[in-house]
């Protein structure tokens, strides 16, 4: 009798987001400058879900939050970036990479409809944990898709040099 009354309440806890869900892990990933030099007022986008690889169930999530550790790969003394998001691939135009073997992005004069996550600021080669929530990114889970973008306010992301994310992990509640 006890279980049944159990089951009976799962839909009632499973609405009001009491239901934590077990951690998820993601593949590591990093955003290089491929594009040449970029202006404040561009945001360019990855040209990859970053969900792709998440074994994520398109569920009602609620209050996702993604963790992760940014490290800058470059030059600059101090490198301060604005991170955006998009449930959706970008209406922006696709450019080609200046270097061969590298895809592009997609370059936004403005932010392309995208959402604003965090201002991180980075110096070379020191991990800056990144925790990122907002109702985008509970809309990108349930749908399944997520294109992170990044405007560079301060410093240069120079061809070649890279923001690195490692140790990413998602979590939510149903």
């Amino acid at each position: 009798m006890r279980l049944n009354r159990l089951f009976l309440l799962a839909p009632f806890l499973t609405a009001c987001g009491l239901i934590s869900l077990p951690e998820q892990t993601g593949n590591d990933f990093h955003v290089i400058n491929e594009l040449g030099p970029l202006q404040a007022s561009q945001v360019a986008y990855l040209n990859s879900n970053q969900l792709e690889y998440l074994n994520i169930p398109k569920l009602s999530y609620r209050d996702v939050t993604f963790e992760a550790a940014a490290t800058y790969r470059g030059g600059s003394t101090q490198l301060r970036v604005q991170l955006f998001a998009l449930n959706r691939s970008s209406n922006c135009p696709f450019v080609e990479a200046k270097q061969e073997g590298y895809g592009g992005a997609y370059l936004c004069d403005g932010t392309g409809g995208g959402q604003y996550l965090t201002e991180l600021l980075l110096s070379p080669d020191k991990p800056v944990p990144v925790v990122l929530k907002n109702p985008i990114l509970d809309q990108a889970v349930r749908e399944g898709t997520l294109y992170l973008g990044a405007r560079i306010l301060e410093g240069q992301l120079n061809i070649g040099e890279r923001i690195e994310f490692t140790h990413i992990r998602f979590r939510g509640r149903l």
